[in-house]
């Protein structure tokens, strides 16, 4: 017997069947979102005939609609994906230029070889961190610094020189093509050059100097050749008298007075130029500012990369800082690159030198002060007298070739760090002394005076730590009044400066110099 359907069956299928309907039509009737609007809609064809202002040939993808902004929360389609710019790829930074450096001597770019942790530079480079890729290089002789600087910027070559001034103003005339100038004072020697006397009390003879030849053994353009000639020339002594000859040069005539110049370096470590320092008659530490050795650069790599001087010039000065705080450490670590002499070479070396902070720069450089040992005086002076022995052949430049700008530079950005002004701070050097080493005579023509102020300024300030005393042959009043006139024109100490008695003699004047 078959079942008798339900009753309530068709009413189930109504009730689904409307359910179904209505839902259909709630789905019709609501408004599609924008993406899926767009996503639905045709590709339209874009008729470019139809834009009078914008003919076929000059239609580009920049003229090109910028497509809608999305709304918040959507995302784009493939096709506005596709159309999107993509994003230019970052340019690789350059790396830094080289700056190639060579020194005359290793114990002269020690600060340099320290901040750069090696020749090239090494994981702990300053340099490189402030982005200076520097190179050093290191010669003995004179002749193969000139050639680096010819060279230039390439290997072996050098845009940079470290050198003691009168050794630059030697060379000079065999770089001027190159237009080199000075733009930074590094520091001074203080008993790297030397002087051996016969006799030995020459230069503290209280009478005038008479000799008919005076031979100096030395080398041209080495400071301590020039040396020699400094005080020759300061005793008074007639530099056209002079015969210089290389070092061992024999000669059948013993000559009354002869001078032998003494280099104490790591270039010289291993010779004779080591002697008993009882048999010299004085050396640079007794005039501690007479020779300064300078960064020199062609004039065209100062104006292009002065800022990179500047940094240069910044970290060295922190070089020097390392080196003071430990010598010993830096002398082993400097000995460890190729080519560097031992370790107690370079601490025999670096004892006879005394680098610049920026205060001593500045003053140096003319920047601070009247001193009568800044650039200028010094590089004419040195000029003068490699002329006299045939150095030099043509006049002295008006001026000293110097660019103070990248020394500027430094001086601001030290301030501006909030670091002390160390610029014009005065320098308080200790003077003393009762050992004559020097006695300097003011011909037996009538007194010269403005030349005698020069000479009396030259000499107390390159012999920073000594007593000097004038004598003149008329009144006292004479004296002090010179005296006043040169402390005055350049900012000397007037504590050490004196008036000693009347002169005896055949000299108009003398000026006495005493050291401890």
């Amino acid at each position: 017997m078959n079942a008798e359907p339900s009753p309530t069956r068709p009413f189930a299928f109504v009730l689904i069947a409307g359910l179904a309907t209505a839902l259909g039509l709630s789905l019709a009737l609501k408004p599609a979102s924008p993406a899926h609007a767009r996503a639905t809609q045709p590709l339209e064809h874009t008729d470019v005939s139809a834009e009078p202002s914008a003919p076929p040939s000059q239609v580009t993808p920049d003229r090109e609609a910028a497509p809608e902004p999305l709304a918040r929360g959507e995302a784009p389609t493939l096709a506005e994906a596709k159309a999107a710019p993509e994003a230019a790829p970052e340019a690789p930074v350059p790396p830094p230029e080289p700056l190639h450096v060579v020194g005359l001597g290793w114990e002269l770019v020690a600060p340099g070889v320290l901040a750069n942790d090696g020749l090239a530079p090494g994981e702990d480079s300053r340099f490189r961190a402030h982005g200076i890729d520097a190179r050093f290089t290191v010669t003995t002789e004179v002749a193969g610094l000139e050639a680096a600087l010819a060279r230039g910027a390439v290997e072996g070559g050098a845009e940079l020189a470290i050198l003691p001034l009168p050794t630059f103003v030697a060379s000079y005339e065999r770089l001027r093509a190159l237009d080199p100038e000075v733009f930074f004072v590094l520091g001074w020697s203080t008993g790297r050059d030397a002087l051996v006397l016969e006799p030995r009390d020459w230069l503290v003879n209280t009478g005038s100097s008479k000799a008919s030849t005076i031979r100096v053994e030395g080398e041209p353009g080495r400071a301590s050749t020039y040396l020699a000639l400094h005080v020759l020339d300061a005793h008074g002594d007639d530099l056209d008298r002079v015969e210089l000859v290389q070092p061992g040069s024999t000669r059948e005539s013993k000559p009354r007075v002869s001078a032998r110049a003494i280099e104490r370096s790591t270039r010289t470590a291993n010779t004779d130029a080591v002697v008993d320092s009882r048999a010299l008659a004085l050396s640079s530490a007794d005039a501690p500012q007479l020779i300064p050795f300078v960064a020199v650069a062609p004039a065209g790599v100062v104006r292009a990369r002065g800022d990179d001087l500047a940094r240069f010039c910044q970290l060295w000065l922190e070089g020097t800082e390392t080196l003071a705080a430990d010598v010993p450490k830096a002398a082993r670590r400097i000995a460890g690159e190729a080519g560097a002499p031992e370790a107690i070479a370079l601490l025999n070396a670096l004892a006879y030198l005394e680098h610049a902070d920026l205060d001593a720069a500045a003053r140096a450089a003319g920047l601070s002060g009247r001193g009568a040992v800044s650039i200028e005086p010094l590089f004419q002076r040195s000029w003068a007298l490699w002329r006299a022995v045939g150095v030099l052949s043509t006049p002295a430049p008006a001026h000293a070739p110097l660019d103070n700008s990248v020394l500027a530079q430094v001086a601001l950005a030290h301030r501006a760090s909030g670091s002390a002004d160390a610029v014009t701070r005065a320098a308080q050097e200790r003077r003393g002394g009762d050992r004559l080493v020097l006695v300097h005579h003011h011909g037996e023509a009538a007194l010269e005076r403005d030349a005698l102020i020069d000479e009396l300024g030259l000499l107390a300030g390159s012999f920073s730590q000594a007593h000097v005393e004038l004598r003149v042959r008329g009144d006292r009043k004479v004296s002090r009044a010179i005296v006043d006139e040169a402390v005055e024109r350049f900012g000397l100490d007037p504590e050490h400066i004196v008036v000693g008695p009347r002169v005896k003699g055949k000299d108009t004047a003398q000026i006495r110099v005493l050291v401890p």
